[in-house]
């Protein structure tokens, strides 16, 4: 009787503290956590090259604009410049 009661005694603790352990992460869970983390980092990292190429080609788009109006005004003024010294030329 003594022996039921002290394995009882001894039984139920240790029952109790196997059943409130905290499940471990096996390595392959482990390492399925680890390569989901690496591909977010992956995806943040070109969607944040995505948005900074599309900031670039407008600001590229603005500047293209800016150096094609100089351009046009320059050829502009060249152009009336040559037809006055074909008339001053002319006379």
């Amino acid at each position: 009787m003594k022996t039921r009661i002290l394995t009882a005694a001894i039984a139920f603790p240790v029952a109790l503290a196997l059943a409130s352990c905290e499940k471990k992460e096996t390595t392959t869970e482990e390492m399925s956590s680890g390569a989901d983390k690496v591909a977010e980092g992956v995806k943040e990292m070109a969607d944040s090259a995505t948005e900074a190429t599309k900031e670039a080609a407008a600001e590229a788009e603005v500047k293209i604009d800016a150096a094609v109006e100089e351009a046009a005004g320059e050829i502009e003024e060249a152009a009336d410049k040559v037809e006055e010294e074909a008339k001053d030329a002319a006379e």
